[in-house]
């Protein structure tokens, strides 16, 4: 059950210098190169310590977080289990209690959801999509479906697999048993998606934009072909 989800501007987020960052944390930030992805990885990380604090107590440098050799973030001897997503000027956190995945996404209208579609949807999406005549509503659908199947891949420590991505179909779900749920929010423009190995429970209302969306991805996808 998802425990905390947290929203909020990586530039919000006040670590204090880099020391406190394991051996593991250490070497990922040193390669960025970018400065600003040095910034917001370091963010991310601090907020995450700041939210276990609030969960386990203690000071959020002693939080028992680290990186697996998958890069994946560990919470040894806790239970808990974490995961981080950042786009422009956000970041989100989440925590739970099974396997969790977070996907975020700010919305661009310069990009080429169409074209982006061929290589995440299934036909059928990118179908549904060809055939919405609403340019908004096109590019906050392709981002709900791109959020949740990142949020489906980063739940099971994948990385990017298209075949996956395409073969992942979502539907909708009872908040008592859905797994999955997408969000978008309006201010920021912003879609949100979080994938369990769990039902999630109830979850945090949104602070602008539309209810969220349970769902679940459906069948689990085969294999991709090799």
């Amino acid at each position: 059950m998802l425990q905390v989800l947290r929203l909020t501007r990586w530039a919000q987020a006040q670590p204090p210098g880099s020391a406190w960052l394991t051996v593991a944390e250490q070497t990922r930030w040193h390669g960025f190169s970018q400065a600003a992805r040095k910034q917001t990885y370091l963010a991310g990380r601090w907020q995450l310590r700041i939210e276990l604090t609030g969960l386990l107590g203690g000071e959020p440098a002693a939080q028992p977080v680290d990186l697996a050799a998958s890069g994946a973030t560990t919470l040894a001897g806790t239970g808990l289990h974490a995961n981080l997503s950042h786009s422009g000027d956000w970041l989100a956190v989440a925590i739970a209690d099974a396997p969790i995945g977070v996907d975020i996404e700010q919305l661009n209208p310069k990009r080429d959801v169409l074209g982006l579609a061929q290589m995440v949807c299934s036909p059928a999406q990118i179908a549904l999509l060809q055939a919405q005549p609403d340019a908004l509503l096109r590019m906050q659908q392709f981002y709900r479906w791109w959020t949740l199947k990142e949020a489906w891949l980063k739940h099971r420590g994948q990385g990017l697999q298209f075949p996956t991505l395409q073969s992942l179909a979502f539907e909708a779900a009872g908040p008592d048993i859905a797994p999955a749920a997408s969000g978008m929010l309006t201010e920021p423009p912003l879609a949100v998606a979080l994938v369990s190995a769990s039902a999630l429970g109830p979850l945090p209302a949104l602070p602008t934009g539309t209810p969220w969306q349970h769902l679940s991805p459906g069948s689990p996808p085969h294999p991709a072909a090799r």
